[in-house]
């Protein structure tokens, strides 16, 4: 793999940030602020995953909501990757939906 040169390693953090604050949107969103607030700590506490390294442990933190969540898991992600999509205006022309981790790994390449 070669190194990353500076602009990729700017757009990669950039991209953590739009994951992130959409990560925040949804939760905050369906659960309120204190709800939220329980999943990452939860998240932080059963997973050792701090709210900061969850773009960089994608599979950890889907692991972690499809146990909070247990079958409601999937409409939480999707709720995030459509959150995500507006943000970043992107358009997904496929005849189905992108799978959680597919689309965030997606995001990460740089443009």
């Amino acid at each position: 793999m070669a190194p990353q040169s500076s602009r990729e390693a700017v757009q990669v953090t950039y991209r953590a940030r739009d994951k992130l604050r959409a990560i925040d949107g949804v939760l905050y969103g369906v659960l309120g602020r204190t709800g939220g607030e329980t999943v990452y700590y939860y998240l932080e506490r059963y997973y050792e995953l701090r709210k900061t390294e969850i773009p960089e442990r994608l599979e950890t933190f889907a692991l972690g909501i499809e146990d909070v969540f247990r079958s409601s898991a999937p409409i939480i992600e999707k709720l995030i990757v459509k959150k995500l999509e507006s943000r970043l205006a992107l358009t997904h022309k496929g005849e189905k939906p992108y799978e959680f981790l597919e689309f965030m790994k997606k995001i990460q390449e740089p443009v």
